[in-house]
């Protein structure tokens, strides 16, 4: 007959071993859950952080379009300088020159002029005048004069261009809101250049003539029609008059206008509203934060390449060597600001991420960290050493070691940060000497400290044999 005490310890071990089962099958259960749970989330990370990098490449850009194209200060900010930039000089002198060559049309008034046996030279006399008037046209153009007469033209016709898309009153003499046109105005500078012939040699005109002083602020129409009377001449309704939106191309225009802004403002919350969700989501937020960062340089890197590529595809299409060339010293004027903008959040963005990198947990920055830290104690203590004082010779053995082994690396990594300095610094003469002078003695420090290592080491081998 089995012992009562016995039988009662079996019971004992029984419910213990069932308890222990089923809080097995419990624990299996969680972690299950939980590991399907990780990969869900896992997942879900993965896909906020390539929304939130889209979201940013959107961000991004609309914003640079507003500023850039859409705010007035910024767009003269931008083509101001352009009045001194030789091919827009040039491409401008040609515009201006064929205009006012149609008012003056010298081949017509040499033919009046001349007698009949004559009229054989009306041509040759109309190219040295033609050769003349471009020239005065080139001297207005590269004036002060021009220059600020290219910056109000700029200025208005800007900001009603702008005004007229967002739906607003433009209340401006270069728009037309009933036809849902903007127009920039050249006459004023039409009218400067003929002031000048005028006053260097009226004859080309073929007679003395009192022009009107023209201001930006003049309706167009008006302009031209001073002009034409003080000329005794009838001017074509396009004289002097660049077209900057038509009405067939203005109600799609305010519609993708529109939208852009709303696009502008919903793809910078959302930016925000992904990152904070990817972030609080993620369980490993260190690893998270590299993947957005590293999201968001190759955004910036599309862009950057995009706006290349626009630049070169836009100059392309210009038939004409001198037009191209101003075309490109127009779109440089917009997109080297980008390109420098870009380069720069890239250089940040770079070194986010190593700063994120060498204070993670893993091993290799956790010994890279204290690779440092003893080279800075074996350097502190090399110092004293020269003063007189003893330092932890163990210490500074281990940082030099850790110096010898990656000497090769450190001078690799001296170079590329003189690379990216160059890449996206702006350096003067003395600054350039001045980086040149650091990389030097960064490369001479590492190559002394580790040959100076190394006779020692060969002078301590040689006693011990």
């Amino acid at each position: 007959m089995p012992d009562p005490t016995e039988a009662e310890a079996l019971a004992d071990e029984v419910q213990r071993l069932r308890e222990e089962r089923d809080r097995l099958a419990d624990e299996t259960a969680r972690l299950d859950r939980r590991l399907h749970g990780g990969r869900t989330r896992r997942v879900l990370v993965g896909t906020l952080v390539v929304l939130t990098c889209l979201s940013f490449l959107a961000a991004s850009t609309a914003f640079w379009v507003n500023r850039n194209l859409l705010d007035t200060d910024v767009w003269v900010g931008r083509v101001a300088p352009l009045a001194s930039d030789p091919a827009v000089q040039a491409a401008l002198a040609d515009a201006i020159t064929a205009q006012v060559l149609e008012v003056v049309d010298p081949e017509a008034l040499f033919e009046e002029a001349l007698p009949e046996r004559g009229q054989v030279l009306a041509g040759p006399l109309a190219g040295v005048v033609d050769s003349f008037v471009a020239d005065v046209v080139r001297r207005f153009v590269a004036s002060d004069a021009f220059a600020e007469l290219w910056t109000r033209l700029n200025e208005q016709g800007h900001r009603s261009a702008v005004a007229l898309l967002r739906g607003e009153d433009p209340d401006s003499p270069l728009v037309d809101a009933d036809a849902g046109t903007v127009t920039v105005s050249l006459v004023p500078a039409i009218d400067a250049v003929l002031t000048r012939i005028s006053e260097v040699s009226p004859e080309v005109l073929g007679r003395t003539v009192d022009l009107p002083e023209l201001q930006v602020d003049d309706l167009p129409d008006a302009a031209r029609a001073e002009i034409g009377d003080a000329l005794g001449v009838t001017l074509d309704d396009d004289f002097g008059v660049i077209t900057v939106y038509d009405g067939d191309a203005l109600s799609a225009s305010q519609t993708v206008l529109r939208w852009f802004d709303r696009l502008l403002v919903v793809s910078t919350l959302l930016t925000l509203a992904l990152l904070a969700a990817t972030l609080a989501i993620s369980r490993q937020r260190r690893r998270t934060g590299l993947q957005l960062l590293v999201g968001f340089a190759l955004a910036l890197v599309l862009v950057r390449r995009l706006a290349l590529r626009l630049v070169d595809d836009v100059v392309a299409l210009a038939q004409v060597p001198g037009d191209q060339a101003a075309l490109d010293a127009i779109l440089r004027a917009f997109a080297d600001p980008l390109l420098d903008a870009t380069g720069w959040i890239l250089a940040a963005l770079g070194a986010a991420v190593v700063v994120l990198l060498v204070s993670g947990p893993y091993p290799w920055a956790r010994a890279l960290r204290g690779g440092v830290a003893g080279l800075a104690r074996g350097t502190a203590g090399a110092a004293q050493g020269a003063a007189g004082a003893l330092g932890d010779q163990g210490r500074q053995d281990a940082a030099v070691a850790w110096v010898r082994r990656r000497s090769t690396a450190l001078r690799a990594a001296g170079l590329v940060v003189a690379v990216a300095v160059l890449w996206w610094g702006d350096l003067s003469w003395l600054g350039l000497v001045v980086l040149v002078a650091l990389v030097g003695a960064w490369e001479i420090w590492l190559r002394r400290l580790v040959d100076v290592n190394r006779s020692a080491d060969e002078a301590s081998t040689a006693s011990a044999t």
